[in-house]
Order: structure tokens, then sequence, then C-alpha cells
């Protein structure tokens, strides 16, 4: 009788170890293939996007080029923007006007261009830094997918 619990423990043991490893090592593999893909498709947008460049977002924003990024496994775009019409030097120029209609425009851009499909539905961040017509740095932030935040 003893033989018998004892070997019915050890079946249990094993198939339970079994299963758990399987689980462990499938999540395993999905987590670093997603990672990895998630890489890779930022890369090639990146490419396709930076093949246009310099290009206009809008008549006061010029695209001027799109590297990809990874900080802690967070993926995302840079870009580096001129705003044309814009002199950091002038004594017209109104910085915070300025902040509010540019995070407008590219709020917009995010939300509405087909090629950033794959950011949004992954809610992937895009990092701007814009510089005024003489390259000098005006202002730098972030875009992110407005709509899942509304959601949650």
């Amino acid at each position: 009788m003893k033989l018998i619990n004892l070997n019915k423990k050890v079946i249990f043991k094993t198939i339970f170890f079994v299963t758990v490893f399987s689980i462990v090592l499938f999540t395993t593999k999905h987590l670093i293939s997603s990672i990895t893909s998630t890489e890779e498709v930022i890369k090639e947008i990146s490419s396709k996007l930076n093949s246009k460049c310099p290009v206009m977002i809008n008549s006061e924003i010029r695209l001027d080029e799109i590297d990809e990024f990874a900080v802690q496994n967070n993926f995302g775009l840079l870009y580096v923007c001129t705003l044309i019409n814009e002199d950091k030097d002038c004594k017209e120029f109104n910085a915070l006007l300025l902040d509010k209609k540019t995070k407008f425009a590219a709020q917009k851009d995010y939300d509405s261009n087909p090629e950033l499909e794959y950011l949004r539905e992954n809610d992937l961040t895009i990092y701007y830094v814009c510089y005024d017509k003489n390259k000098h740095n005006l202002l730098g932030f972030e875009i992110t997918n407005q709509k899942n935040i509304t959601r949650k």
C-alpha cells in the first residue's frame, strides 16, 4: 500500500513539474519573441519613414529624421523636427503657445497617420525634439496613444 501511494506521489510531482516547466518555457519564448518583433517592427517603421524625410507634417513642422529607441525594453520613435516659421531669438516668440500648438499637431499626426498604426496598437511612444529655423533647440516632448488612456 505504501509503495502505491509513493508511486502516485512521484507520478503527480513529475506531471506537475513537467506542466509548470512547459508553461514557463512557452511564456519565456513568447515574451522574448514579442520583444524582438517589436524592436524589429520599430526599426522597419523608422527606416520606412526616414526614407521620406525631410517631409512636412503640416505647414509649420518639418520632420527631418527619425530614429528608433529602447529604454528598459520600452520601444518607440524619436522624431527630430524643425519648426520652419519659428525663430527663438524673435521678440514675438511665445514658447507656451508654440508648445501647445506643436503638441496638438503631433498628437493629431500620431492618432491619424496609418503608418503609425502599430505604435497606437501597442501603446508605443514618439519623442519629439524640435528646433527653430536657425537650428536652435526649442522644445522636446512625448506623444502617446491618448485613446487608450481615456479607456482605462
